[in-house]
């Protein structure tokens, strides 16, 4: 196993490296890296019901879809990450396999953490990391979050779960509660030597002798990925599971309920419950087919609003309430 150091805590960036070693590299590696703020969720949810989409945007956090499963974490201060890219011949997700040079090393400074749930640690119950897997053929990915001075109030912010209902086989995220590190240590540590600490045990742990750095070709090759694919809105929200959405919308003074189906992040049907109203086919015409976002939605139903039978107080309502 060798150590690569990523020199970089630009998250798309990040998460792009990690694909890139999965699926480009032969040798074992470890990396240890940290994001600004941002909110990463897993390859099979559905962020529209992970997050409030529009708190998020205000607060100027990406959001990024990740290669591997699980749930929705957040990236930034005081947080840092861990991957374990490895080839396997057999029992290719093992998640203990890799957290446990972690408990070890957190043992070392005082501390008990526990697996539970398969893939996530917890000190006294309390969630400090969470992990996924992705596979690409006889190699692995192991990644992984850890808590150690992280602001939990702000956490807790930008992690609020939206108001509207989504129907969907997406993943959901199991929330649990979260503590810091920090908290349990019996002598003061700061965030750099925690996280220095972290790599020497992980280094002697599998034997690693040394740190290297992306190439210049390996840079470029994971920018271009970054670009294309993490930066994308066709990764992030096309990639989506399949999801319907039931809304009571006022046109006309009359309540209507209207149902969209979206597939690959477009809506795809428009079903109006007064199927004679006369907005029914000029709702049907603005929204099938466009990206089922905020700024597609309102250009979209901009475009007809003197055709619509509805004034602007029914008009913003119909655009927050579809989506």
């Amino acid at each position: 196993m060798i150590c690569i150091d990523k020199q970089s805590n630009d998250p798309w960036f990040n998460l792009a490296a990690d694909e890139f070693v999965l699926k480009n590299l032969a040798v074992d590696v470890f990396m240890l890296w940290q994001n600004t703020e941002c909110i990463v969720f897993g390859k099979h949810q559905l962020p529209l019901q992970e997050f409030d989409l529009q708190l998020v945007e205000r607060e100027n956090i990406p959001v990024i879809r990740r290669i591997s499963g699980g749930g929705t974490v957040y990236h930034g201060p005081g947080n840092v990450n861990f991957s374990f890219v490895t080839t396997e011949s057999a029992d290719k997700i093992n998640f203990g396999k890799y957290l446990l040079p972690i408990q070890l090393y957190l043992r070392s400074l005082g501390m008990n953490a526990e697996v539970v749930s398969k893939s996530n640690l917890v000190i006294h119950g309390l969630k400090i990391s969470g992990n996924a897997a992705s596979v690409h053929r006889n190699r692995s990915l192991h990644h992984g979050t850890l808590l150690f001075e992280t602001d939990k109030s702000r956490l807790d912010f930008v992690l609020q779960k939206p108001k509207q209902a989504y129907h969907t086989k997406a993943v959901i995220s199991n929330r649990v509660e979260t503590t810091n590190i920090s908290k349990y240590l019996t002598r003061a540590l700061s965030f750099e030597k925690f996280c220095n600490g972290l790599q020497t045990y992980v280094n002697q742990y599998f034997g690693i002798s040394g740190i290297r750095l992306f190439t210049a070709a390996e840079i470029g090759e994971i920018s271009k990925l970054s670009n294309e694919k993490f930066k994308s809105r066709e990764w992030n929200f096309g990639y989506s599971p399949d999801y319907s959405i039931e809304r009571e919308v006022l046109l006309s003074g009359e309540k209507i309920n209207i149902s969209l189906l979206i597939k690959q992040g477009r809506i795809d049907s428009v079903i109006l419950s007064n199927e004679h109203l006369s907005d029914n086919e000029i709702l049907k015409g603005a929204l099938i087919g466009i990206p089922h976002d905020r700024h597609s939605v309102s250009n979209s139903l901009i475009q007809v609003q003197n055709r619509l039978t509805c004034d602007d107080i029914e008009f913003n309502s119909l655009i927050n309430n579809i989506l």
